[in-house]
């Protein structure tokens, strides 16, 4: 995935080609944390499933948080989304699977915050979805769920100070006995989180390690942490967390940068990249907390628009979608007519060729695209807009 390729004569890292584009889910006005906490102002993005439904939490009127789901590929709509509570006046939803169930912490009637589990596509009920405090305290989050219904989170130690990583039979309740998954520092370690669970039962999350740093995990199926294996390692910082996982394996989070930064992480095939990486370069976003991803790739978190906090989804880039951003993009930049013209009908009928299922003309077209901006950039085209229209139509010659 780091190799060079070479594109009409030039080189260009995969890497820096964009794999995913961004879509806006609305603006986090009113934050006063990022990345995102247990509530992160008007709402935080905290999960996507396959069917695109997201989930997260969001604050009401009189300042009480509630979780929430939204329909499939759909805004967020507060009024109709509100999945209610335990019984108390505070709800947080942290993950959802493929059946629309949804795990996250509530208040139940009698003080204590502990994990529910919903139907699937249903309210919470506080008679049915309790799964308890577990460990012997009355502190629980319930964090990640796979089609199966097992759940994972942690639960603290008060006396202990100590925050104890769990996974769940399917469909059941916290066992304290059976659900320890232990840390990378060893059996008992002083903080392991555990915050997704794929359907082969692997668990991604967040633990300290032998050196103190914190590292996101990712466990192998149905097993406890196992150091010498599981430690994902950081983008060159001293801290990582893991906040979902997909069928395939692949794992989402944030980590801090070599320079201090905050920014969002896949780990796929081995490799932790840096999701600011695969997006285009110039897009104004700079992607920071990750709530989740999907089997479909599909990734779902909150970042930085043009200095603003906004909820993003990120969706896997085909040659299509990189194809219409290259005319969406090129249309802002207020090109002559002529230019614009001759450089939207190579597009065009680079459009018209993928319809066709004919990727050699499509190839052939976005070639021709090339050629045209190496001839107009530092004249009619900055050279800064040549550099990302080529970036861009770099990475659909890769897909293709």
């Amino acid at each position: 995935m780091l190799a060079v390729f070479m594109v009409g004569g030039i080189a260009h890292p995969i890497a820096a080609q964009p794999k995913y584009t961004v879509h806006d889910l609305g603006a986090l006005s009113g934050s006063n944390s990022f990345p995102p906490g247990p509530v992160a102002g008007i709402y935080a993005v905290a999960g996507i499933n396959n069917s695109g439904q997201v989930i997260g939490s969001f604050m009401t009127a009189s300042l009480q948080s509630r979780a929430f789901r939204t329909p499939p590929n759909r805004p967020i709509n507060t009024a109709i989304d509100d999945l209610g509570t335990l019984g108390g006046s505070y709800s947080q939803a942290a993950a959802i699977n493929n059946s629309g169930q949804v795990v996250g912490t509530s208040v139940g009637a009698a003080f204590g915050f502990h994990a529910f589990r919903t139907a699937p596509n249903s309210k919470i009920n506080p008679f049915t979805d309790d799964l308890g405090g577990g460990f012997g305290d009355p502190f629980c989050l319930a964090l990640g769920i796979n089609d199966s219904a097992q759940v994972v989170g942690f639960c603290t130690l008060g006396m202990a100070h100590q925050d104890q990583g769990f996974r769940t039979a399917p469909n059941s309740v916290i066992n304290s006995t059976t659900d320890d998954i232990g840390t990378l520092e060893g059996r008992f370690g002083p903080f392991t989180i555990a915050t997704g669970i794929n359907s082969s039962g692997q668990v991604a999350g967040s633990s300290t390690t032998a050196s103190g740093e914190l590292h996101a995990f990712r466990l192998a199926a149905n097993s406890p942490i196992n150091p010498a294996t599981d430690d994902l390692g950081t983008l060159g910082g001293g801290f990582s967390r893991a906040f979902g996982i997909n069928s395939a394996g692949q794992v989402v989070g944030d980590s801090l940068t070599a320079s201090g930064q905050f920014h969002a992480f896949l780990y796929s095939g081995g490799v932790m990249y840096d999701l600011n990486n695969l997006i285009p370069s110039n897009s104004g976003w700079t992607l920071m907390g990750i709530a989740g991803i999907n089997d479909l790739g599909q990734i779902a978190g909150g970042g930085v628009l043009n200095g603003a906090l906004h909820a993003f989804r990120l969706d896997p880039a085909t040659p299509a979608s990189l194809t219409s951003l290259l005319l969406n993009t090129m249309s802002s930049f207020n090109l002559p007519r002529g230019t614009s013209t001759d450089l939207s009908s190579v597009l065009l009928a680079c459009l018209n060729a993928l319809e066709r299922g004919n990727d050699f003309a499509a190839r052939n077209q976005i070639g021709a695209f090339e050629n045209m901006v190496h001839a107009l950039s530092g004249n009619t085209l900055t050279t800064a807009q040549a550099d990302l229209l080529l970036n861009i139509a770099a990475g659909a010659i890769q897909l293709l």
